[in-house]
Parts: structure tokens; C-alpha cells; sequence
């Protein structure tokens, strides 16, 4: 059983939910049948079917089942949900991390870089500072980031956890959660032998902590399960975990971790309701996943933006009628494909007239461009513009170094940016921002939902155009994956914007460098992009001299080579 399964199952135990497990054979191909593709467009595992409302991502399985249940797993309090979510992205890092330093090595024989195995060390340095002294991860109380680290620190047991020699509060931190959950060997205890994927594990574990019912479904990803069209309807990325609940199909852990405490624990401090809390929790669940790094990947760059064209299809905005966050976040990273005169979405139609139209109608796009070149910054930045709050921007120069001083490591110990400082409460990663900022600001906006079933989907649409290896042939994959979930409609999650929209914008603004042809044969997503270019007011404010500087910044690495 695969990590992120496992997590929602755990969870499911912790709860006491019942669930009917339905075992998805991946090595068989189970997962791309077309009877799981409509529960999973991605073809992924988990996923969630709860009473017809399908989801899928482990996250936002746990988060959905933890704030269905009042869960204190999933924290009401906006500040600790914000540790959760904080938390939880800080996982998707680790877990990424963990892959090609290990489990890359035990499955397909590939010895890890210098690289990629100093990543790894350093997640787990950030992850034992983080935990510090504290007994859970986001503080005092079990929360479902705990149940999704859980799964991604099993894998260590390949190498008989003396990666943990070093980092002493994460050792004494993973022995005493696996002592003390009661169903952690239960899901977890062969690990070693079968490499469980730790989203999967993740989902599963927090729907044992809800005490979810869940019918577990195990593909069988040597087999190709993940690949058949029933599971693409279910989960497009043809991944897992995904779930399916009543009808409703979630994929992306991280998701599916939040559509669970949302909808089954919506108290629980798995997933606070406090928002500074939840902020922290969505950080850490989206830590350094950003489709901007994709986009900086070859492969990945191209599948993300055939997807993304996809996902838009007709719709206005990314996910439906309304702009939303998403489509800000989105916007500033597009901007970047300007590089290339968006040749890269010459075959992207969605994804350009989404663009194009954005461009025209956010009036604030240039304003703040000298600031950062990073696309999540542009994507706060943007929402902020949406909201009409008011900020006081300071920028770091990270040529200088500016971002690694110990008074800034003091607010983002990650030393990345974006980070905010909201009357003393310090928070870092775009989306968990995003989020926050959203829920303490505009809470009934639909630029980030109440609906639980809408807000699953958009936690889903946020982690899963997520780049997490530099080759180009899964970068074209996202894209046209991107495109896929577009599809028809107006934004990313359907009639109206939100913020998976404005973040998913922000990232896309980097097919500049191209020219966007990358999204000439993905029309849905350049479509999608096209028009919320122009929709957006505030588009040009933020992202319009991104795709010059960026042009610039090349031109200046190509002289230092010669």
C-alpha cells in the first residue's frame, strides 16, 4: 500500500470512520480503468468516494475527512490549522526529497546525486528544527500533518532509519508516533518489505485517525493500474492516491488530507479552522511543490502547461466563472513565457486566451515586478491586489543574500520567500498564504470556497501541477495533464475563480521564456490562460516586466559562459 493510502487510512482508524477499503492493483492496471478513472481522472491512489463527492491527494483526503468529522486533528483555530496545513506542505518537500534520495534507488536501481541527497539531508534539518521541542509537528495536539509525515518517514526504514541519527527530534519525534498510534503498524508495519507510498499512507492514516470508513482500492502501479482510462476519469495525473466520495473524485494527497477534516472533522486539530494555523498547515503541505519549479524543469514544464490548458478549456477562469487566488498565483508565473514571446503556448489556445485576457484585465499586473521574480511572491502579491489589502512590501535581494540572514530565518526558516508577517504571526509558502489570507480577509469569497467539495477541489488543483524532477518529458506531461483538467470549463476548479486560479496564473507566466508555444497544442489551458490575462485587472500590475527581466537574466547566465 502506497504512502499516501496509508496516511488517510491512519486517519480513518484515528476517527473511527467506517470506510469500504478498496484495494487498486496498480501493477494489474486497475487504476486506469475507466470505472476508477471517473472516481480519479489522475489515475492515482488514494481517493475518496463520500456519499457521490469523489477527491483524491492524500492531504486533502485528510484535511476533507478531518473537518467533516469536527476533528481536532484538523484544528478550528485559524492559527494552528495554519501550523497544519504549514506542516502538511513541508511534507510534499520532504516526500519529494525522500524519492530521489531513496525510493528511486530501491525500485528502479538509480543511484541518487550529490544533489539530491543533500536535498534530503536538509529537509530533514529543516523538519527537526521545525519540530523542535514540541511533541507533534504543528505543536501540543496530533494533527493530520503528523499522520502525513508519518507515512513519508517510513521509508526510511530502507536503510534501517539511521538517517535519523542526525536529527535527534525527528527520531525521538517518529519512535514515539509509532509507538503510540495504535494502528500505526497496522498500515505502516510493512513497509520495509513493500515501500509503501507514503501520500497513499498518508490519507489512509488520517482517515484511521477520523475513524473514516473507507473502501481501499489498491492499484497495482508495476502493472500499470494507474494508467487505465477508468482511472484517468478518476484522477487525470494518473496517481495516487485518489478518492471517491459519493461520486465526487478527489485526487492529490495533500488534498484529499484537507477535504477529509474538512468535511468529516471540521474542528479537528488535524486541520485548524483558526486560519494563521491553517496557513501554517497549507504551507508546509505545499513547501516547495510549486508548479513554478516545474515549469523550471524541462518535462514537467510541458505537461504541466498541456494540463493546465486543459483544465481551463472554456471557462473563464480556472475554476469556473470568478477569478480566484489560483488564478492570481497562476498568472505571475506565465508571465515568465513572455521570455519567449509565449511561443510556448502557440498550441495551448485555452491556456493563451487565459493568459491574454488576464493580462488585460488585472490593471495592477506591473506595479511590483522590480520586487521578486519568483511567481509565488507575484501570486501574493496579486491576491493582496484582489482583495485590496493593504501591504507593506519589502524586498529581499536575493543576489545579496538578503534572505539567508538570521533575522529572516527567524520568520521563514526554509530562507525562501514569499513569507508575511501578520501582527506577529509569521507564515511562509505561497498557497498557505494564499489560503490564509483568504480565510482572515474575504471568507466568503468564492476565490476560496466554504463548500467543503468546492474547496477540496481546489486544494487539489494547488498541489497537483506540482513539478517535482528536471526532464522535459514530464514537464510536457503536466502540461497536457493541465490542460485534461481544464477541460471545458471556465477556471481550474469550474464556474468561478479561485485561487488554485490566481497560483496556478502566477507559475504560468514562466512559458514566456518560450514564446508560450508550449500551450500551442494544449488549447483548454491556453485558453484558460488567455482569458484570465485579460480578466484580471491587476495582471499587468504584477506580471508584466517578468518575461523582460527574465530574458535579461538568461542573456546574462549565456555571457558568463562564454
Amino acid at each position: 500500500m502506497l504512502g499516501p493510502c496509508r496516511s488517510v487510512l491512519m486517519l480513518i482508524k484515528q476517527l473511527g470512520i467506517t470506510v469500504n477499503v478498496k484495494h487498486v492493483d496498480l501493477m494489474a492496471g486497475e487504476q486506469m480503468k475507466p470505472e476508477y478513472l471517473k472516481i480519479n481522472p489522475t489515475h492515482t491512489v488514494p481517493s475518496l468516494v463520500d456519499n457521490g463527492f469523489n477527491l483524491w491527494e492524500s492531504r486533502a483526503i485528510l484535511q476533507y475527512l478531518a473537518a467533516k468529522a469536527n476533528s481536532t486533528l484538523y484544528p478550528a483555530d485559524l492559527k494552528k490549522r495554519a501550523v497544519v496545513d504549514r506542516t502538511l506542505n513541508f511534507d510534499m518537500s520532504l516526500s519529494t526529497s525522500v524519492g530521489g534520495a531513496i525510493t528511486m534507488k530501491v525500485f528502479r536501481g538509480v543511484e541518487p546525486t550529490e544533489a539530491q541527497i543533500t536535498s534530503f539531508k536538509n529537509n530533514l534539518k529543516t523538519l527537526d528544527s521545525l519540530i523542535g521541542t514540541n511533541k507533534y509537528a504543528a505543536g501540543a495536539d496530533l494533527t493530520i500533518a503528523d499522520l502525513s509525515l508519518l507515512a513519508t518517514l517510513s521509508y526510511l526504514v530502507v536503510n534501517d532509519f539511521k538517517d535519523l541519527n542526525d536529527v535527534p527530534n525527528v527520531k525521538k519525534y517518529y519512535e514515539r508516533l509509532s509507538k503510540e498510534l495504535p494502528y500505526y503498524n497496522e498500515i505502516n508495519g510493512g513497509i520495509g518489505e513493500a515501500f509503501k507510498n507514503p501520500p497513499s499512507r498518508a490519507v489512509l492514516m488520517v482517515a484511521k485517525h477520523l475513524n473514516i470508513a473507507v473502501n481501499v482500492k489498491h492499484l497495482d502501479l508495476g502493472n500499470g493500474e494507474h494508467l487505465t482510462p477508468e482511472f484517468a476519469k478518476i484522477n487525470p495525473l494518473q496517481k495516487v492516491p485518489a478518492i471517491v466520495d459519493q461520486g465526487f473524485p478527489v485526487w492529490e494527497s495533500r488534498a484529499i488530507m484537507q477535504y477529509l477534516c474538512n468535511k468529516y472533522a471540521p474542528n479537528s486539530a488535524l486541520y485548524p479552522t483558526d486560519l494563521k494555523k491553517r496557513a501554517i498547515v497549507d504551507r508546509l503541505l505545499y513547501y516547495d511543490t510549486t508548479f513554478y519549479q516545474s515549469l523550471r524543469e524541462a518535462l514537467n514544464y510541458y505537461k504541466n502547461l498541456k494540463l493546465m490548458d486543459s483544465l481551463i478549456g472554456d471557462k473563464k477562469y480556472l475554476s469556473g466563472d470568478e477569478l480566484t487566488i489560483a488564478d492570481i498565483s497562476t498568472l505571475a508565473t506565465c508571465t515568465v513565457l513572455s521570455i519567449n514571446d509565449y511561443k510556448d503556448i502557440n498550441d495551448l489556445p485555452n491556456l493563451k486566451a487565459w493568459l491574454e485576457r488576464l493580462q488585460k484585465e488585472l490593471l495592477y499586473y506591473e506595479e511590483l515586478y522590480f520586487a521578486t521574480m519568483s511567481p509565488p511572491s507575484r501570486a501574493v502579491l496579486m491576491l493582496a491586489k484582489h482583495l485590496n489589502i493593504a501591504v507593506n512590501v519589502k524586498n529581499l535581494d536575493l543576489g545579496k543574500g538578503e534572505h539567508l540572514t538570521p533575522q529572516y530565518a527567524k520568520i521563514n526558516p526554509t530562507k525562501q520567500v514569499p513569507s508575511i508577517v501578520d501582527q506577529g504571526f509569521a507564515l511562509w509558502e505561497s498557497r498557505a498564504i494564499m489560503q490564509y489570507l483568504c480565510n482572515k480577509y474575504s471568507p466568503n469569497s468564492p476565490l476560496y470556497p466554504t463548500d467543503l467539495k468546492k474547496r477540496a477541489i481546489l486544494q487539489k488543483l494547488l498541489r497537483d501541477i506540482e513539478p517535482t524532477e528536471f526532464q522535459l518529458q514530464n514537464y510536457r506531461q503536466n502540461l497536457k495533464l493541465m490542460d485534461t483538467l481544464i477541460g471545458d470549463k471556465k477556471y481550474l476548479s469550474g464556474d468561478e475563480l479561485t485561487i488554485a486560479d490566481i497560483s496556478t496564473l502566477a507559475s504560468t507566466t514562466l512559458l514566456a521564456i518560450n514564446d508560450y508555444k508550449d500551450m500551442n497544442d494544449l488549447p483548454n489551458l491556453k485558453t484558460w490562460y488567455s482569458r484570465l490575462q485579460k480578466e484580471l485587472p491587476y495582471y499587468e500590475e504584477v506580471n508584466g516586466h517578468i518575461p523582460k527581466m527574465w530574458k535579461k537574466f538568461i542573456a546574462f547566465k549565456e555571457s558568463q559562459k562564454k
